[in-house]
């Protein structure tokens, strides 16, 4: 069983501390979505690298999703509409 606590949250980050129970085993895991906005690429490495420091004696896992596709048929709504007029 896991216990997970909230440690910290912003819009594109969230980072938690998972402690196994009955053990001494915890690591830190920190889930990042990626907003494509080029204005909104640094705050979330900012954070990470400010909070790293704490990192050098807790084991920790960065998974991020970056939010790209590499083709149309990728998306969820992939529909092309070709030829239509109005």
């Amino acid at each position: 069983m896991l216990k997970v606590d909230l440690s910290g949250s912003s819009d594109q980050i969230i980072h938690v501390s998972v402690t196994m129970v009955g053990s001494n085993v915890s690591f830190n895991a920190y889930f990042v979505y990626k907003d494509n906005c080029s204005s909104k690429l640094e705050a979330p490495w900012a954070d990470i690298v400010n909070r790293s420091i704490a990192w050098e004696t807790i084991p920790w896992i960065l998974l991020v999703d970056f939010n790209a596709i590499r083709s149309l048929y990728e998306k969820s709504h992939h529909y092309i509409m070709v030829g239509v007029a109005e």
